[in-house]
């Protein structure tokens, strides 16, 4: 049966429940006993849901994955859109099945099909989306106690010459040639890691960022390279030590290989956690450019809070600077992003993010002195993340990561046993045997079908296989491995 328009609103209750009106329930269902089944829509992403008979009144339920993605509490008022409604009845494994692999799609995880919404200074050029800097600098930000306008002036090759103003102040500012069309992703991902790693700070000019792994040093250096005029500094921090002429030698060595090859030493002696090639900070005084940065980062962070796609992003660079996996003996622990503790503004901007995303964190006991974090500890999360290679620009991280994952129990006894049946199904006591497993593993194998490993078929003896999905996960990890 399809309906022709159904559109009702609702309340979000304590248990993920909405009750449907009852001018709905007379127009449209039949009373009947047991469980009607909807294929629903909140904010273009569909779902399906049972309707229950519950305190004498009609409701469905909002999966967690819905609630989530969305960013809904409970007593958020929403929209709902019915699709399509089903005659037939199905159990309650079998509707979460369907949601399961429909929400899977609809969510981006392991694909961008979820329809997203971006704002107007994001532009579609060739298929390919660009921040038109423009449009982007037309508003005002805040900083140093006063409200700083951009002045944009076109320029050859399509660029911008970005100047400032200051309210109340006459002088003229200096400025900076930046491109007037950005890609989107790059320039959020280098956004993600500058909130953790660079200086965001106002009062200065400066406009620098830190780290130890060179390749994620690189890969900035060439964005700030690409898309802004810059005259870049480099100054290595070492220590707690000063290191002698041929450890001196290999560090020289070391970040001579992405280009690096002048730059200052400082010693530091206090260093807690010393890299052994040191710690590469990248420098240049531009403040027009620092504001145009700290005006980016205030409008896209906007943006990653509500489109799934750009937190995505947005994750991996912070996954260059305070995002990192913890492992216990080996075995992987949580994600965590690190911040200040106390530090409010970040906090929340990180829970919106993480919920854009569509992954679940909470408070994590401090880490060092002064410091606290935000974590996820969820099999389905770390598979997500996995999914979406967050940690691909940090190999030392991404490495730890995947490690730690194949260590965990469910990955060690039987996600690397499924490589013995990559071309064909298999039945569960097939699994059992080959794998030489003394029990046959049901729960297991319904746990690696909702993580999008294996599916099943419709058999008797009921077969499973491994899907695309499945497969480029197994590549991926035993690539690391």
């Amino acid at each position: 049966m399809k309906p022709q328009e159904i559109i009702f609103n609702g309340i979000i209750g304590k248990r993920n429940n909405v009750t449907i009106p009852n001018r709905i329930l007379n127009k449209y269902f039949l009373k009947t006993q047991g469980t009607s089944v909807l294929l629903l829509e909140i904010k273009n992403m569909k779902f399906y849901s049972n309707v229950s008979y519950q305190n004498f009144s009609y409701s469905l339920y909002l999966p967690k994955l819905v609630t989530r993605s969305l960013n809904l509490n409970s007593g958020d008022k929403i929209k709902i859109k019915v699709i399509d409604i089903l005659k037939k009845k199905l159990s309650r494994s079998d509707i979460s099945k369907l949601s399961f692999e429909l929400l899977r799609q609809e969510s981006s995880i392991g694909t961008n099909s979820t329809k997203q919404t971006y704002s107007n200074f994001i532009r579609t050029i060739d298929d390919t989306k660009y921040v038109d800097m423009q449009k982007l600098l037309s508003s005002k930000i805040e900083a140093n106690n006063h409200i700083v306008s951009f002045l944009a002036e076109n320029v050859q090759n399509n660029d911008l010459l970005i100047s400032y103003k200051l309210d109340n102040v006459k002088r003229k500012s200096r400025s900076v040639v930046i491109k007037r069309h950005i890609l989107l992703y790059p320039f959020v991902q280098f956004l993600g890691f500058y909130i953790g790693d660079g200086t965001t700070t106002p009062s200065t000019g400066s406009v620098s960022f830190i780290n130890t792994s060179r390749d994620v040093i690189k890969w900035n250096i060439d964005f700030l390279k690409t898309n802004f005029e810059s005259s870049l500094k480099y100054h290595l921090v070492y220590g707690p030590i000063k290191p002698n002429k041929k450890v001196s030698e290999k560090i020289r060595k070391f970040w001579s290989e992405v280009e690096i090859k002048n730059f200052n030493w400082s010693i530091n002696k206090g260093y807690k956690n010393p890299s052994k090639f040191g710690t590469m900070r990248v420098n240049t005084i531009s403040m027009p450019l620092k504001l145009v940065i700290l005006k980016s980062l205030e409008e896209i962070s906007k943006q990653a809070t509500k489109n799934a796609t750009i937190a995505k992003f947005f994750l991996k660079g912070l996954a260059m600077s305070d995002m990192y996996p913890t492992t216990k003996n080996g075995i992987l622990e949580s994600i965590s992003i690190a911040f200040k503790e106390g530090d409010k503004k970040s906090i929340n901007l990180y829970r919106k993010i993480f919920g854009a995303y569509g992954v679940k964190v909470k408070n994590n006991s401090k880490r060092v002195e002064n410091t606290t974090a935000l974590s996820t500890y969820r099999m389905e999360d770390f598979i997500k993340i996995l999914i979406d290679n967050i940690f691909e620009f940090h190999e030392v991280r991404k490495t730890k990561f995947i490690r730690g994952l194949l260590n965990m129990d469910l990955f060690s006894r039987y996600v690397e046993r499924l490589k013995l049946f990559l071309d064909e199904p298999f039945t569960a006591e097939e699994f059992a045997k080959k794998s030489g497993l003394s029990d046959i593993p049901y729960e297991q194998l319904v746990r690696l079908i909702k993580l999008g490993f294996l599916n099943k078929m419709d058999t008797y003896p009921r077969l499973y296989f491994i899907t695309t999905q499945g497969k480029e996960l197994l590549n991926r990890l035993i690539d690391v491995n």
